[in-house]
């Protein structure tokens, strides 16, 4: 059975838009689409919603992956990192 739970006011925040390509691009994305890299794909615009960037735990980017591409298909990247491979 679905239970309607309320919520205060503000309880999620509005953000603004950010941009993601062109002028005026995030510092964030800009990083991301340098250092990760996707085949050809670094330095390239963010075609989509929901494209993925692995990042090492210096912050680094390391893999960059379509957003058609399941969250699974960057699991050997992962294990690479955590040294599991």
């Amino acid at each position: 059975m679905y239970h309607k739970v309320g919520l205060p006011a503000g309880a999620f925040p509005v953000f603004d838009k950010i941009t993601a390509n062109g002028p005026g691009t995030l510092e964030a994305y800009a990083v991301l689409k340098q250092g990760a890299k996707r085949g050809h794909d670094a330095g390239f615009d963010i075609m989509w919603n929901y494209e993925k960037f692995l990042v090492d735990g210096t912050g680094t980017p390391v893999s960059r992956y379509a957003s058609t591409a399941s969250p699974l298909e960057a699991e050997a990247d992962i294990r690479k990192l955590l040294g599991l491979y």
